[in-house]
């Protein structure tokens, strides 16, 4: 019986995504192994493909239906644009994830996103190179991740253009409020909370449970954390 419940769940979800079940089924069949594909991993709602290149993986033992929702209506506050995908380099994810509305992964050719399990996104991805989330984090809406400074300057000696790029990597079990922007360079540790409207521009030498914001970010507190399973 368990079984049958299940399945229909499955479809009463599958039919929420019904208008864009042709851009769902090609994004599955193009990345995935035939045996990942037929169990539609990823879903998604309003996608806008800008290129869908590269590779995307999903590096679990455990491939389920709907694991992954890109798109899905969160922030009613934002425009209901769903998401863009603008794929050319690597997109791994370690586990389940979903991306709300008003979202975007960019990767440029060399470039490698990995996503611990259970993300939550409502912002937006920018790659050059190098960026990586651990497990259980959150990015709120109107935040942006970069890890390069995109356009370059010229030097007036050398007349060469400087272009700086540098990897991200968060830590576990962070959360990034709205309206921040997480720039090249920036390492955090596990456990740490960036208020909103903050710049993350380096490596935090912090201890886990910080609380952290401004621009630049600098530490607030200690002695807290995001609960998303008591939120």
């Amino acid at each position: 019986m368990s079984k049958v419940r299940k399945a229909y769940h499955g479809l009463q979800r599958l039919l929420k995504f019904s208008p864009w079940i042709l851009k769902i089924l090609y994004f599955n069949f193009h990345y995935f192994p035939f045996k990942q594909a037929v169990k539609l991993p990823v879903l998604l709602r309003k996608p806008h493909f800008i290129k869908l290149k590269g590779k995307v993986i999903i590096d679990n033992p455990k491939i389920r239906f709907g694991m992954i929702t890109m798109g899905k209506l969160v922030n009613t506050c934002n425009p209901d644009s769903g998401i863009i995908l603008d794929l050319d380099g690597m997109l791994i994810f370690k586990g389940e994830a979903i991306f709300a509305n008003n979202s975007a992964i960019m990767i440029q050719d060399d470039g490698i996103i990995t996503l611990g399990s259970h993300m939550d996104c409502a912002g937006q991805i920018k790659c050059a190179k190098r960026i990586e989330f651990g497990d259980d984090c959150v990015l709120a809406y109107n935040s942006m991740v970069m890890d390069s400074d995109w356009h370059a300057l010229t030097d007036v000696v050398s007349g060469k253009l400087v272009k700086k790029t540098a990897p991200v990597k968060i830590g576990n079990n962070n959360f990034i409020s709205f309206n921040c922007l997480v720039t090249k360079g920036t390492v955090t540790p596990d456990f740490c909370t960036f208020t909103y409207n903050s710049h993350l521009c380096k490596k935090y030498d912090v201890e886990p449970y910080s609380l952290l914001g401004g621009n630049p970010c600098k530490l607030l507190d200690e002695g807290y954390y995001y609960d998303r399973n008591n939120n």
